[in-house]
Order: structure tokens, then C-alpha cells, then sequence
């Protein structure tokens, strides 16, 4: 079964300013509603033409999804945009609950950025996170 969901996630820029990037993902719904498919992200897309690879599921009222990046796509030193189409990209973990009342699913996204070792066997991870929703879109 086909679904497509449309939504936005919030992040924020170098000035610390918060901003919404609007986002679409189609899957294939399994029977056992784990999902696969392809999400178009309004500015990955328009710098590199690229969809995002996307695999998850659904349990009760949970839904779980990870978004594997075809090419490196960040932020450099001076925190401005950086893509590079030789470089592996990284995936994205969106974790979320269905909310009855707004007709949504609502969440949190999570990115491992960096990890620092701070001894041989201790180590700490940077982590960037944010909120996103999405609806199920309506068929015309």
C-alpha cells in the first residue's frame, strides 16, 4: 500500500535562527507496516537534485523511520551549507507518536554529528536534534 506524507522539520541556523524545512516522503506500507521509500527535502533537493533514501515502521501509535543521505550535505567551519557528492551522507533518525487530536504524526529528529574519545575507552557524542510533523497527504 502506497502512502505519502508531507510535513516539515525545525532546525536552526548559524545565527541561531529557527527555521522550518518542508519536506514529502512516499513509501510502501507493508503488511506488517514497515515502510520503504523516498523523501524529497526542499533544500537538499535544490541543491543537488537528489532524493533521500527512507526505511521505517509503524507500531500502534509509534512510528520510527531513518533518512539515509545519497551525498555528504552540512554545514562547514563557518556554518554555511556544504555539499559534497563524493562524500558518504548520513542518516537521520525521526522517532514519533501519532497524535489523535491534530491528525498528525509528531516527533523528534536526531543526527550523531561527531564523536569526541576522551580516553581510550570513553568517548562523547555531539548530537544535533529538532522537532518535525507530518499528515498523511490527502488523494486528489
Amino acid at each position: 500500500m502506497k502512502r505519502t506524507w508531507i510535513g516539515n522539520y525545525i532546525d536552526v541556523d548559524k545565527d541561531e535562527k529557527v527555521f522550518e524545512i518542508p519536506f514529502r516522503i512516499d513509501v510502501e506500507l507493508a503488511e506488517n507496516l514497515s515502510f520503504t521509500g523516498k523523501a524529497w527535502e526542499e533544500e537538499f533537493y535544490e541543491l543537488t537534485n537528489m532524493l533521500i533514501d527512507v526505511k521505517g515502521f509503524i507500531l500502534d501509535d509509534h512510528i520510527s523511520f531513518i533518512n539515509t543521505y545519497p551525498c555528504y550535505y552540512g554545514v562547514d567551519g563557518n556554518m554555511d551549507i556544504y555539499v559534497n557528492k563524493n562524500e558518504k551522507g548520513h542518516q537521520v533518525i525521526y522517532d514519533g507518536y501519532w497524535n489523535q487530536d491534530r491528525g498528525i504524526w509528531g516527533g523528534t529528529w536526531e543526527i550523531k554529528m561527531n564523536i569526541v574519545f576522551k580516553t581510550h575507552d570513553y568517548y562523547e557524542e555531539e548530537i544535533s536534534q529538532g522537532q518535525f510533523e507530518m499528515r498523511l497527504m490527502e488523494e486528489d
